[in-house]
């Protein structure tokens, strides 16, 4: 067996768990489930209904990537795809999907979150000097992460702007 990556409910019926290479999904609260096997290993899925989703992990290649599906899973599409250089594998650990077509990611084990405004088609890369590695973030009107030994936290108010720094 493989262990769960992410977990994502839509509501109390319909709801998708992705292991490293299967997407199993529900429509009965988890009495039964679908599987489809995976072309790439997810770290976090968010879906806006039960066809259209996003996936973040890494391809067979070891680059970080973000995936589109419009049918529930089935077939996926690359919207972003990094490497960096100084990681092993790089991987895209979270997404935050945002109205009007936002997307966020931040690659684990930098300090770098990606933004695309118009549904994927562009991203652009926002650096957080001040921090090592971003392991977790909410983006939307504040966004809270913090440094690798949990020592920091820094807030913004402005979509990444400008950051705060909390001791």
């Amino acid at each position: 067996t493989e262990p769960i990556t992410a977990i994502y409910f839509l509501n109390a019926n319909y709801g998708l768990v992705t292991s490293s290479t299967h997407l199993y999904s529900t429509m009965n609260g988890g009495t039964s489930w679908t599987t489809q096997a995976l072309s790439f290993y997810p770290s976090d899925i968010h879906f806006s209904t039960m066809y259209d989703g996003y996936a973040s992990g890494t391809d067979n290649t070891s680059n970080a990537i973000i995936m589109e599906t419009h049918d529930g899973g089935i077939t996926w599409t690359n919207l972003l795809s990094q490497h960096d250089p100084n990681l092993f594998v790089s991987d895209f650990i979270k997404e935050d999907i945002l109205p009007n077509n936002v997307l966020v990611t931040s690659m684990q084990n930098t300090n770098r979150l990606y933004k695309s405004s118009d549904g994927g088609a562009t991203w652009t890369t926002i650096t957080v000097d001040s921090v090592y590695s971003i392991q977790d973030f909410q983006y939307n009107y504040k966004i809270y992460h913090h440094h690798h030994d949990n020592t920091e936290i820094q807030v913004h108010s402005n979509y990444c702007q400008t950051f705060l720094l909390i001791n």
